[in-house]
């Protein structure tokens, strides 16, 4: 059975003919989910980027490490490439995916048709590929596991935040449909 849930207006259900169970419900688009949810990921991703992930003791010699300080060590040791990888999937895309989604988001919710609104969808679409938190909190997860028989760990606040953020982002992932924008972008006038 092909599934069309693009035909499933607002108002409307679309129900399977031989089962009888409800495939979609045609609702209008809130821009202001995910609004609240992209400004929620603006502000964690930034706070994940700033607090340390974690403390710890080597030889009674304490230490802290987070995403922007470990991007400088590659930087100072000459991993120029790798350092910018890191600096702008873990930095850059993220804080500029979730502000778009925010511009964008915004904008359609009070019908303003800014003139960079379209480039701004573009864009938006392009950036959700290279937003790679989750990558992130599994190469930590395996350096804690590798860590921890060395030294004394403290997991810090950064670490919680990349949790929020990742949990938060797939939400906000989840329910960006590209569709929906460029829609409600051809409705305004």
């Amino acid at each position: 059975m092909i599934e069309a849930t693009h035909l499933c207006q607002s108002g409307q259900i679309l129900v399977c003919p031989r089962c009888k169970h409800r495939l979609c419900r045609g609702s209008k688009p809130r821009f202001s989910n995910q609004l609240a949810l992209a400004l929620c990921c603006l502000i964690m991703v930034i706070l994940a980027n700033t607090y340390p992930l974690l403390s710890f003791s080597f030889l009674n010699i304490p230490s802290s490490a987070n995403i922007l300080r470990g991007t400088i060590l590659l930087l100072d040791h000459g991993y120029y490439l790798v350092g910018f990888c890191v600096f702008l999937a873990s930095f850059i895309a993220p804080i500029l995916l979730f502000s778009l989604v925010c511009y964008t988001s915004f904008s359609l919710s009070i019908g303003w048709k800014s003139p960079m609104l379209a480039t701004a969808l573009h864009f938006q679409e392009d950036l959700i590929h290279w937003s790679m938190i989750e990558v992130y909190l599994v190469s930590f997860i395996v350096a804690l596991v590798k860590l921890v028989d060395f030294a004394e760990i403290h997991l810090g606040y950064g670490l919680w935040c990349i949790c929020i953020t990742l949990f938060l982002s797939t939400r906000l992932i989840q329910r960006l449909d590209p569709s929906e924008y460029w829609e409600r972008y051809a409705d305004i006038r």
